[in-house]
């Protein structure tokens, strides 16, 4: 057991990723900082982007109402606190495609795919419109919670916009999780799933 043990200790990790940090360690204490960060920086790199662009569609939400009053940067700033976590939380369900796909296909399953595809679909479907249709009625809500009577018009007429978009928009998100996971496995193999159906 002892012996299996330092065996497998001494065995480098695959991948270019480790290549860089295992050839950093030639280089001393900077080097390997220099690989990891760099590492660092190929992971993290798309998530911010991704951060910010998220933040910045609020910004230039924010600046456009600002710009034509005060009240209207209130609502548009109530309706946003109401829909972006509404659908980061779904858009956060429905990601888990990605994951669950390329285990299935690294175990063999490629065929169990459709139903996962499936499934997130269903959950995109009703999850999504579990959330707008409530945002619908957003000003009953607005004036339970006790929000300035001025800004409500402008909060729920932003929240009945949005909500539109929120079930294709996981829909999107759905295959395009499900096209990230499936890349280089052959020409839509989800989709002919015989679990599809």
């Amino acid at each position: 057991m002892a012996h299996a043990v330092q065996r497998s200790e001494g065995v480098a990790p695959a991948g270019a990723v480790a290549r860089d940090v295992a050839g950093a360690g030639r280089l001393g204490r900077r080097g390997r900082a220099a690989a990891e960060l760099k590492v660092l920086g190929v992971l993290a790199g798309p998530i911010i982007l991704t951060q910010l662009s998220h933040m910045g569609m609020s910004a230039v939400d924010a600046v456009m109402a600002g710009r034509v009053s005060p009240v209207d940067l209130a609502g548009v700033a109530l309706g946003a606190s109401f829909f972006w976590p509404a659908m980061l939380l779904l858009s956060g369900v429905v990601m888990a495609v990605t994951p669950t796909v390329s285990q299935m296909h690294g175990a063999g399953e490629t065929g169990s795919a459709g139903a996962v595809v499936r499934q997130a679909l269903w959950i995109a479907l009703f999850g999504g419109l579990l959330v707008a249709v409530p945002m619908q009625f957003g000003a009953v809500g607005y004036r339970l919670i006790g929000v300035d009577p001025a800004a409500i018009p402008v909060a729920s007429a932003y929240l009945s916009a949005m909500s539109i978009g929120l079930v294709p928009i996981l829909g999107f998100f759905v295959f395009a999780t499900c096209a990230r996971a499936c890349r280089g496995r052959g020409r839509r193999w989800w989709w002919r799933s015989r679990r599809w159906r």
